[in-house]
């Protein structure tokens, strides 16, 4: 069980500017398996809707007095409202566009998660730890609560609003960690024609904590 939130502990926010190359989009779209020819609509959705898209970061660098940072990280509405709105329009492409770009500027936000909590704390993150995973489920809610924020919300089914939104653990220390941690992230699953799938992996089953960072949770 992890500690509860001390009112004393001091948690900070910070604003992360993400983004996308070319080279990110070309990607994308290898990966994702839109093929060359959906490269113009893939910039223009990236254009359109996620181009000035920032990060949200709240973090507590003691969290609990475990020597371990809790985590917030949101990219906001923005994402989920624009991917309802192609919904409603019955562009399914272009919403399911949205989500892997929505994903792949979620989860270049983690190395720069980790820079801000150096600057902030003067130790690094290294191994993650995820509610459902390596956590229990319900720390999900005691990390959203325990930080004085409104943007990010846990549901009873310990679900995070927005959709695109993490919550989680990270072990602190002094030795800054590998080039490339958070590209491992796939290494762990079967599934090789996974549209989110962002790197070649090793065949075994994607964690809760890493579907969350995908968005591939789905809502009860």
């Amino acid at each position: 069980m992890i500690p509860e939130y001390e009112e004393s502990r001091r948690s900070l926010h910070k604003r992360l500017k993400i983004r996308l190359c070319r080279i990110d989009l070309m990607n994308i779209c290898r990966l994702c398996h839109f093929g060359e020819e959906s490269l113009p609509l893939l910039e223009e959705i990236y254009r359109e809707s996620l181009e000035d898209c920032e990060a949200s970061l709240y973090f507590q660098c003691n969290y609990g007095k475990t020597g371990k940072a809790a985590v917030l990280l949101t990219l906001g509405k923005v994402p989920d409202e624009r991917q309802d709105a192609y919904m409603a329009e019955g562009r399914m492409t272009e919403a399911y566009m949205l989500e892997c770009l929505a994903a792949e500027l979620l989860r270049q936000a983690y190395p720069l998660a980790d820079e801000a909590i150096f600057q902030s704390c003067g130790k690094w993150c290294g191994r993650y730890e995820f509610p459902g995973a390596e956590l229990p489920l319900n720390v999900t809610a005691q990390i959203t609560q325990s930080f004085l924020q409104t943007e990010i919300v846990c549901n009873k089914a310990c679900m995070l609003r927005p959709k695109k939104s993490v919550a989680y653990l990270a072990v602190m220390g002094e030795k800054r960690p590998e080039a490339g941690k958070t590209e491992n992230l796939c290494r762990g699953c079967r599934n090789k024609d996974c549209a989110n799938r962002i790197r070649e992996a090793e065949p075994e089953k994607l964690n809760y904590g890493y579907q969350r960072i995908f968005g591939k949770v789905r809502e009860k």
